[in-house]
């Protein structure tokens, strides 16, 4: 029974967070790497959301740039130029000092890199498929993106939902499968991080999102399927009768 509950909850989960990534530029990324199953050995049926973290410094003030991403058919995951979108004059990386990777997916413990090698396989280690597990790997996630938005200047923090917003959406589908009405990990509907959430489900549920290199996105309208009875009655095709 648990099993099956790990995955629907997984399975709704990915298909919850999961938006359009344009293809990778020809020039190649920033960043590569795959995620891999650390039982099997493959990659997980279930896409991973990757959040990456650059620090840069302009004398004693420092500044954050995140960019995240969903994994692909393979496991595979990429960072485009993002010097390429962000106004970075008079801001210089900090020498020495590699990005921060974390690596959040249905079902498995978060991982935290903060060494990259580019290329590599990042495994993926397996919850205890029990609600108690999940909630405190939710309550992980949550420490992670509260400790992201409180380091957001106050004028910023909307944009910085934004960039969260994969994240957030994937953690909303797993607090919703957990037999617990709106447990300690969740977002409360009024919190801002809530409103934002309400307001990025809305969106999904009537509109395909494709998410550009430079982070801008485009939207196109999900249109219902009219049902059998309105294209027979439009059509003068006979009803059969139950």
């Amino acid at each position: 029974m648990r099993r099956a509950w790990i995955a629907a909850w997984a399975m709704g989960a990915a298909l919850a967070c999961a938006a359009v990534d344009a293809p990778a530029p020809a020039d190649g990324p920033d960043l590569t790497g795959w995620v891999v199953d650390a039982q099997t050995g493959k990659p997980p049926l279930v896409q991973a959301v990757v959040d990456v973290t650059w620090v840069l410094r302009d004398g004693p003030r420092t500044r954050r740039v995140m960019k995240e991403v969903t994994s692909v058919v393979g496991g595979r995951f990429y960072i485009i130029d993002w010097k390429q979108y962000v106004d970075t004059r008079g801001w210089k990386l900090v020498p020495g000092q590699d990005p921060v990777v974390r690596i959040y997916a249905p079902g498995y413990r978060r991982v935290v890199i903060k060494r990259w090698d580019e290329g590599e396989r990042h495994m993926l280690q397996p919850l205890d498929p029990s609600p108690r597990a999940m909630a405190a790997e939710l309550a992980a996630w949550k420490r992670d993106i509260d400790a992201d938005l409180a380091a957001t200047p106050a004028a910023e923090r909307q944009a910085a939902l934004r960039e969260h917003e994969k994240l957030l959406l994937l953690h909303d589908q797993a607090c919703r499968s957990l037999p617990e009405a709106r447990p300690a990990p969740c977002y409360a509907a009024d919190s801002p991080a809530g409103r934002y959430i309400a307001a990025a489900r809305e969106e999904r549920s009537k509109y395909l999102v494709v998410e550009q290199p430079s982070g801008a996105r485009q939207t196109y309208r999900i249109e219902a399927a009219p049902d059998t009875a309105s294209r027979r009655a439009r059509t003068g095709s006979p009803q059969q009768s139950p």
